[in-house]
């Protein structure tokens, strides 16, 4: 099943959080309704978390009615081919302009963590080196469970994943505003339990396994072929209903604090499965556009080379633009570059090798 509308909104998440990180001073980020692109920003990395279950799952019920099976091993070499090639080169790169720019030194331990992508288990390594990071750490964990978490939740009932979701969504809520008041945090300083509650992977659990469920639930409405405009019709429901949702809550700090404990996860399902079960409309056309679709293909880039390529040119400044809103046009215009050289040349390539070389054997092995 191809839901290409939906891989533009890959590219708008990644862009707000490059918002978030590299135009904190400039116009017109600094007035309404910009600065919310500042002060939540960092939120739409939940929704990455979401969109990874709803397509994760989609993806092996494609490959179970294919198959009959899930194939553990072919599952963790895809994920592992897409993600960390282009995850090395990211993290060699910050060393490179940490250790060369900077003159701050790497730490074995810090290197070890991300190159195993362990750094967001530890609260004290989870920012350090390529900040952005922790989120693939937090990936990784979800990938490993995933070929567990799936059979189980497939077997259940429209009914009960329900349920089961509006339960994840308030034990996951509720756990994050649970430590978000906790009054005296014992044994942490401010920016480790800071980190403690935003970067550790089983404080985003609820959201990943939520996302999961949602794709169930897509899947199988969209497997009873329903008319094309009762299906629009209900689109274009939950289309609104996120709209105003967001509308609602987003200007409410005392809400939006537990944006990263996944407030908004069931707003980003109503955004997912409005768009995916749209059938060529206006909007579904618009955003299926090549050019669009190629933008969320090299979000990755996008995201994971953002730390490196500003702090690169941040010390560099090599047009003396200062803390403008040219310097951050300049730097996102190059990062868009190296992303599309790294798309092309790194992760593309890289992935191809990894299938082709390990694939084979994974299945004679089976």
């Amino acid at each position: 099943m191809q839901l290409p509308q939906l891989t533009f909104t890959r590219f708008v998440a990644a862009l707000v959080v490059l918002v978030f990180h590299g135009a904190r001073g400039s116009y017109p980020f600094t007035v309404y309704p910009g600065r919310y692109l500042i002060e939540h920003g960092s939120v739409a990395v939940i929704y990455f978390f979401i969109l990874s279950g709803f397509i994760l799952t989609i993806t092996s019920l494609a490959s179970v009615e294919r198959t009959g099976t899930l194939n553990r091993g072919q599952f963790w070499l895809a994920r592992f081919s897409r993600i960390y090639p282009l995850y090395a080169f990211a993290l060699l790169m910050t060393v490179f302009v940490q250790t060369t720019f900077y003159f701050v030194s790497v730490t074995p331990v810090q290197l070890l963590a991300s190159l195993t992508l362990m750094q967001a288990w530890f609260p004290t390594l989870a920012g350090t080196l390529n900040g952005p990071g922790w989120s693939l750490s937090v990936e990784a964990f979800f990938y490993a469970l995933f070929p567990f978490v799936f059979p189980p939740l497939a077997t259940l009932s429209n009914r009960v994943l329900l349920g089961l979701f509006a339960g994840v969504w308030l034990v996951g809520v509720g756990g994050f505003y649970l430590l978000v008041n906790q009054p005296d945090p014992a044994g942490f300083s401010p920016e480790t339990y800071h980190s403690l509650i935003n970067y550790s992977p089983w404080i985003h659990l609820a959201v990943f396994v939520n996302g999961c469920i949602s794709g169930l639930l897509f899947w199988r409405y969209v497997r009873q072929n329903a008319p094309s405009p009762a299906r629009n019709r209900f689109s274009w429901g939950l289309l609104a209903l996120g709209v105003v949702s967001l509308v609602v809550i987003v200007p409410q700090p005392e809400l939006m604090v537990y944006g990263q404990g996944g407030l908004l996860a069931p707003i980003f399902v109503l955004f997912i499965a409005g768009l995916g079960i749209q059938t060529d409309t206006i909007l579904t056309r618009f955003l299926s556009w090549p050019p669009l679709v190629y933008l969320g293909e090299i979000s990755y880039g996008l995201y994971i080379l953002q730390m490196p390529v500003i702090r690169l040119l941040k010390q560099v400044d090599p047009l003396s633009l200062g803390d403008t809103l040219q310097r951050d046009l300049f730097t996102f215009g190059s990062l868009f570059l190296v992303a599309i050289l790294c798309h092309h040349l790194i992760e593309r390539p890289a992935q191809a090798f990894i299938r082709t070389r390990w694939q084979p054997k994974l299945v004679r092995s089976n």
